[in-house]
Order: C-alpha cells, then sequence, then structure tokens
C-alpha cells in the first residue's frame, strides 16, 4: 500500500484525540450529584452570638438603703420648719400683716415694709407675709435706684454749672416723692446755686424768686441757704450790687447737689 493512506489515518486518530479532550474540557456537564457535595464544601457562617456577662458576685450582707425606693418626700429644709407661735404671738403677727397691708393699699411703703419685717421676723415662713415682705422690698429697691439716678444727673449738670437743669430735675423727682426728706435737701441746694448764679449775672429778679422757693420749702429754715436772699433784694432796689456785696457774691462757694447715696434696706 501507499505511504499516504498510513499518514491519513494516523491524523485522523489525532484529530478524534484532540476533540474528545476539546469536549472533555468545555463541553461535558458535571453531575448533579458532584455539584451538591461542592455546595456543601461552603458551608455559610454563623451569625456571632455575645456572651452574657457573667453576674458579679454580690455581698451576702448589702448596706442597707438610705432612703426608701418608693418613698419620693425630702424632709424640708432648717429654716423651712414650722414655728410654734403662742396665740398672743399669731395675734400680733396678724395685726402687723394687717396693718401693712393697709399701709401699701394707702401708698405708705415704708411703713408697709416696717411692718412686714418686724412679722416676717416673728414668723419666717409664713407664705402670705413672705410673699407680700418680697414685692415691698422690690418696690422700695426700684425707687431708691431712680432717686440716685436722678441725683447723678443733677450734680451733672451742677458740674456744668447748669443749675437750672439740676433744679428741673429735683422737682420732678420731688412731685412723685413730696415727702423725701433727701430729695428736698438736694432741691434746696440745686435753688441755693442757682440764686447766686443769677446774683453773679446781676438777673436781680429771677435770684429773688429762688432764693424765696428756698423759703417755701425749707422745712428746717436754714438761714445759711436764704442769707443771699436780702442782697438779691438789695439788687432789685439798687439796680446792681454794691462792691462789698459783689465780692460777697463770688467770694461765695456752690453746695454739692448729690448727698451721700441713701443704702435701700435689705430683705
Amino acid at each position: 500500500k501507499p505511504p499516504y493512506a498510513l499518514f491519513g489515518l494516523v491524523g485522523a486518530i489525532v484529530v478524534l484525540v484532540i476533540g474528545f479532550l476539546v469536549y472533555w474540557q468545555f463541553f461535558r456537564t458535571p453531575p448533579a450529584e458532584n455539584q451538591v457535595a461542592t455546595l456543601r464544601t461552603n458551608p455559610v457562617p454563623k451569625k456571632h452570638r455575645r456572651r452574657k456577662p457573667k453576674p458579679r458576685p454580690q455581698p451576702e450582707n448589702p448596706p442597707p438603703a438610705t432612703t426608701s425606693p418608693e418613698s419620693t418626700e425630702t424632709p424640708p429644709p432648717a429654716e423651712s420648719q414650722v414655728v410654734e407661735l403662742s396665740p398672743a404671738q399669731i395675734r400680733q403677727r396678724d395685726q402687723w400683716f394687717a396693718e401693712a397691708r393697709q399701709a401699701q393699699a394707702q401708698g405708705d411703703i415704708d411703713k408697709a415694709y416696717d411692718l412686714l419685717a418686724k412679722a416676717r421676723e416673728l414668723d419666717p415662713n409664713h407664705p402670705e407675709i413672705a410673699a407680700l415682705y418680697n414685692q415691698v422690698h422690690q418696690v422700695i429697691e426700684a425707687r431708691e435706684k431712680e432717686i440716685r439716678e436722678a441725683f447723678t444727673e443733677a450734680q451733672r449738670y451742677g458740674d456744668q454749672l447748669d443749675f437750672a437743669g439740676s433744679v428741673f430735675v429735683l422737682n420732678r423727682l420731688r412731685s412723685r416723692y413730696p415727702q423725701r426728706r433727701d430729695v428736698i435737701d438736694a432741691l434746696k441746694r440745686a435753688y441755693f446755686n442757682l440764686g447766686l448764679s443769677y446774683l453773679r449775672q446781676v438777673r436781680c429778679n429771677d435770684a429773688v424768686d429762688v432764693f424765696e422757693q428756698i423759703e417755701l420749702i425749707d422745712y428746717e429754715k436754714r438761714t445759711d441757704l436764704m442769707k443771699y436772699l436780702p442782697v438779691a433784694k438789695s439788687c432789685v432796689e439798687n439796680n446792681g450790687l454794691s462792691p462789698e456785696q459783689e465780692k460777697s457774691v463770688f467770694a461765695a462757694e456752690y453746695l454739692p447737689i448729690l448727698p451721700p447715696a441713701p443704702s435701700p434696706p435689705g430683705p
């Protein structure tokens, strides 16, 4: 036989072997059993679980609790303890309280404050007395603050030699507190300075009017504040000051308007 037939048979065998290998490698489907076995080799990991902490050992004899868990009440502070009053003290306390309320209704805040202070000292835990006492105290503090600010403003005008401005501020304050001695005293000093200023300007009629205002409100009748009223009247009659009067007027000093600041009573 010719050698070409042998070569063809060998080539066919090689092609079949190569085809079988390709089929086995790429196209063969593994059996289901092998797939299940493969899936079972990769189990799903379990969730991590925390371990419960072990209970701590408790002492055999725990210390007793200071307060009961069911009780929510706390003992009152020492200052709020009830004060035992005698029947006579109760009557006195109620009388002071009633008079204080009446004084407050009449606008006499200072009297009301004094009565409430005595009643509060006798019975410091009476709620109505304490409430009215605090209310009146706040009114007094506001009043004293207003007066101090007005004094400061009047003194500022005086430092600028604007005594008419001082008189205006203090007259406005006196209209609110007509019985305040310190307000009246400051107003008298402001009038004195204004009258002295008018005399230095030879405004004799204006000086007379100002010094007469001091005479009207001077409950103490202080002659030192009125000593220039005759000079002012003489200035009107003579149409001017004499050399001696002029020397005395310009040698006089203006008075400080601002008095010592009053301290409000404490609670």
